[in-house]
């Protein structure tokens, strides 16, 4: 699994030379553009781990599941590095989201 911060747009067609089986992609990157490249990677992100699990409340996190899944993706992951203080309360609505 290849997991790599920062916004990866326009080279997203060069992780997928990679060879790896899955990679995971920021909250800056287009999931849908990701998925059109990707046809033979998994594809898991890109939940904001500053804005939405960090800052967020658990609606916002189970809002941004969904659109996350609905884009494509085949795994939900953090877009980057998780931040300490996140709440458990908030990992939990990640875990627990549709």
């Amino acid at each position: 699994m290849l997991s790599v911060c920062g916004n990866t747009n326009k080279s997203i067609h060069l992780l997928a030379q990679t060879g790896a089986d899955a990679i995971s992609v920021d909250q800056l990157n287009d999931l849908p553009a990701s998925r059109k490249v990707l046809t033979h990677t998994l594809l898991f992100g890109n939940i904001d781990p500053v804005e939405t699990l960090w800052q967020g409340e658990p609606g916002q996190i189970t809002r941004a599941v969904r659109a996350a899944k609905e884009s494509g993706v085949d795994a939900i992951w953090p877009g980057c590095d998780l931040v300490p203080q996140t709440s458990i309360e908030n990992l939990k609505a990640l875990l627990a989201a549709p």
